[in-house]
Protein backbone atom coordinates (compact mmCIF):
# COMPACT_ATOMS: atom_id res chain seq x y z
CA UNK A 1 0.00 0.00 0.00
CA UNK A 2 2.70 1.85 0.71
CA UNK A 3 6.25 3.53 -0.98
CA UNK A 4 8.05 1.20 0.72
CA UNK A 5 8.76 -2.30 -0.64
CA UNK A 6 10.90 -5.09 0.49
CA UNK A 7 14.41 -4.70 -1.82
CA UNK A 8 14.43 -7.61 -5.13
CA UNK A 9 17.95 -9.55 -5.93
CA UNK A 10 17.92 -7.15 -8.70
CA UNK A 11 18.13 -4.26 -6.45
CA UNK A 12 20.74 -6.16 -4.75
CA UNK A 13 22.70 -6.92 -7.72
CA UNK A 14 22.79 -3.23 -8.88
CA UNK A 15 23.97 -1.99 -5.56
CA UNK A 16 26.89 -4.20 -5.42
CA UNK A 17 27.80 -4.18 -9.23
CA UNK A 18 30.71 -1.01 -9.33
CA UNK A 19 31.87 -3.08 -6.56
CA UNK A 20 32.31 -6.39 -8.13
CA UNK A 21 32.62 -5.31 -11.56
CA UNK A 22 36.73 -5.27 -10.74
CA UNK A 23 39.14 -6.09 -8.07
CA UNK A 24 41.18 -3.53 -8.93
CA UNK A 25 41.34 -0.09 -7.01
CA UNK A 26 40.89 2.56 -9.97
CA UNK A 27 42.61 5.89 -9.00
CA UNK A 28 40.39 9.02 -8.69
CA UNK A 29 40.89 12.61 -8.78
CA UNK A 30 40.15 12.82 -5.00
CA UNK A 31 42.64 10.02 -4.20
CA UNK A 32 45.31 12.19 -6.11
CA UNK A 33 44.24 15.20 -3.72
CA UNK A 34 44.65 12.86 -0.89
CA UNK A 35 48.10 12.27 -1.94
CA UNK A 36 49.17 15.66 -2.33
CA UNK A 37 51.30 15.64 0.96
CA UNK A 38 53.01 18.90 2.82
CA UNK A 39 55.80 17.79 5.07
CA UNK A 40 55.14 18.07 8.55
CA UNK A 41 58.52 17.35 9.81
CA UNK A 42 57.09 14.88 12.31
CA UNK A 43 58.37 11.75 9.65
CA UNK A 44 55.56 11.52 7.33
CA UNK A 45 53.89 13.93 4.67
CA UNK A 46 50.25 15.00 5.38
CA UNK A 47 47.29 15.52 2.66
CA UNK A 48 43.88 15.78 3.44
CA UNK A 49 43.14 12.85 6.32
CA UNK A 50 46.08 10.73 4.32
CA UNK A 51 49.74 10.47 6.25
CA UNK A 52 52.72 9.27 3.59
CA UNK A 53 55.54 7.61 5.52
CA UNK A 54 58.72 6.96 3.21
CA UNK A 55 60.68 3.80 3.68
CA UNK A 56 64.16 2.46 2.89
CA UNK A 57 61.82 0.53 0.01
CA UNK A 58 58.83 3.30 -0.85
CA UNK A 59 56.29 4.95 -0.01
CA UNK A 60 53.46 3.51 2.50
CA UNK A 61 50.05 5.25 2.93
CA UNK A 62 47.84 5.32 5.91
CA UNK A 63 46.76 7.30 8.86
CA UNK A 64 47.37 6.77 12.89
CA UNK A 65 46.06 7.98 16.12
CA UNK A 66 45.52 7.77 19.22
CA UNK A 67 42.35 7.21 21.96
CA UNK A 68 42.15 6.32 25.90
CA UNK A 69 45.41 4.14 25.97
CA UNK A 70 45.99 2.97 22.57
CA UNK A 71 48.04 3.67 19.75
CA UNK A 72 46.75 2.79 16.13
CA UNK A 73 48.73 2.96 12.87
CA UNK A 74 47.49 1.62 9.64
CA UNK A 75 49.41 1.42 6.48
CA UNK A 76 48.94 -0.12 2.50
CA UNK A 77 51.68 -0.13 -0.12
CA UNK A 78 50.52 0.63 -3.81
CA UNK A 79 50.97 -3.15 -4.48
CA UNK A 80 48.39 -4.09 -2.02
CA UNK A 81 50.21 -4.73 1.16
CA UNK A 82 49.02 -3.20 4.53
CA UNK A 83 50.11 -3.73 8.16
CA UNK A 84 47.98 -2.60 11.13
CA UNK A 85 49.05 -1.55 14.49
CA UNK A 86 46.88 -1.38 17.52
CA UNK A 87 49.18 -0.84 20.70
CA UNK A 88 48.39 -0.44 24.40
CA UNK A 89 51.37 1.16 25.56
CA UNK A 90 51.43 1.11 29.30
CA UNK A 91 54.74 3.14 30.20
CA UNK A 92 55.74 4.85 26.83
CA UNK A 93 55.24 5.50 23.74
CA UNK A 94 57.04 4.10 21.26
CA UNK A 95 59.06 5.97 19.15
CA UNK A 96 58.72 6.62 15.42
CA UNK A 97 61.84 5.23 14.40
CA UNK A 98 60.56 2.08 16.42
CA UNK A 99 56.93 2.28 14.63
CA UNK A 100 58.92 2.48 11.48
CA UNK A 101 61.53 -0.52 12.06
CA UNK A 102 58.24 -2.78 11.85
CA UNK A 103 56.37 -1.03 8.93
CA UNK A 104 60.21 -1.70 7.30
CA UNK A 105 60.50 -5.06 7.95
CA UNK A 106 57.20 -5.85 6.94
CA UNK A 107 56.88 -3.94 3.51
CA UNK A 108 60.93 -4.01 2.56
CA UNK A 109 61.56 -6.84 4.57
CA UNK A 110 65.42 -7.73 4.54
CA UNK A 111 65.84 -4.18 2.51
CA UNK A 112 65.39 -2.31 5.84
Amino acid sequence: MGLLREPSRSDHRRARAPFQSTSRRVRTATEDTHRNVLSTGAGFGYGLGLQAYTLPCGKVWGHSGELIGYLTFAFRSDSGKSLTLSLNPSTRNPSTAEVMGIATKVFCGSEG
